[in-house]
């Protein structure tokens, strides 16, 4: 009798021993007054309604909650209390969340007179070893959300996306698997374009600032950076840009003062944007090469 006792109280610790897969798990489903704990070197499962316990094997190959599943003890925070398989998938979870990515990161376009714009974003979500599968995927940001449809074992797609002009606005992108999320975001910006060039008279026409004869045009309403205008003839050297971006406080021509005047027009530039510039045109006619820094 003492014999089969210590033979009953013994029996759940000699499955410690064993090394077992998922076939050796009775088929079923945990209940929630199931409990599995994850400890010592291995991670072991204790079902209430099965006498002993379980270990499984490596990796993890389903996210479901039926038998057979795997597991990686990597995975686990080890010596936690599991109370119901949601409790487990969450905790492998914890180690493992899923990857995602949004692009472009940052798009910036020039101002404009429409009243919106539209670009079209590139998605990505991935699970990791040991990641639950995707529950949800979408994109927020001024109103737009992905379709249901996507892949539990994630996948990318592109999105179209609609915002208002000549305003920032961030979209974010999360892919949820479980109780675990990832996100990415990107972002859309309006800038005017800053130009550099010459012109015939002392102050620029507009058709002489758009066309930038001799230098370029870039998105930036900063008035710093060090720009080069090619002469043809003898011409006058401009530099333009949005009035936001205050008055220059030094201009300078191989680190020596250079004469400008300054005017400041209101300026529509090529998609209809009309807003007032800062104008600075040398005070003389040059045919040569100049490289000019601007504060």
């Amino acid at each position: 009798m003492i014999r089969k006792l210590l033979l009953f109280l013994l029996l759940p610790f000699a499955c410690l021993g064993q090394v077992s897969n998922s076939s050796t798990a009775p088929a079923g489903t945990l209940q929630t007054q199931n409990t599995a704990r994850l400890d010592g070197n291995y991670p072991v499962l204790y079902f209430g309604q099965y006498a002993g316990f379980y270990r499984f094997a490596y990796p993890i190959t389903t996210a479901t909650n039926q038998f057979p599943f795997t597991i990686t003890r990597s995975t686990f925070t080890v010596g936690k209390v599991i109370n119901t398989f949601d409790d487990l998938k969450n905790d492998i979870s914890q180690a493992n969340p899923p990857s995602v990515t949004l692009t472009p990161a940052s798009i910036v376009l020039e101002r404009t007179a429409a009243s919106t714009g539209t670009s079209t974003l590139s998605y990505t979500y991935t699970r990791n070893t040991g990641t639950p599968v995707f529950t949800e995927i979408k994109i927020d940001g001024n109103g737009s959300t992905i379709y249901p449809g996507f892949s539990a074992n994630g996948g990318s797609g592109t999105q179209n996306v609609t915002y208002p002009a000549n305003t920032g606005t961030t979209y974010t992108f999360t892919g949820t698997t479980g109780a675990l999320s990832a996100s990415a975001t990107s972002t859309i910006s309006y800038s005017s374009r800053r130009y550099w060039g010459r012109s015939v008279g002392a102050v620029p026409t507009q058709a002489e600032i758009l066309a930038a004869a001799g230098g370029g045009s870039a998105l930036s309403e900063s008035r710093a950076g060090t720009f080069t205008v090619t002469g043809s003839g003898s011409n006058y050297v401009f530099f333009a840009y949005r009035a936001t971006g205050g008055n220059i406080t030094s201009l300078t021509i191989g680190g020596a003062p250079y004469n400008w005047n300054k005017t400041t027009p209101s300026f529509t530039n090529s998609l209809g944007d009309t807003q007032t510039f800062n104008v600075y045109t040398s005070t003389e006619p040059t045919n040569g090469t100049l490289t000019f820094v601007t504060n």
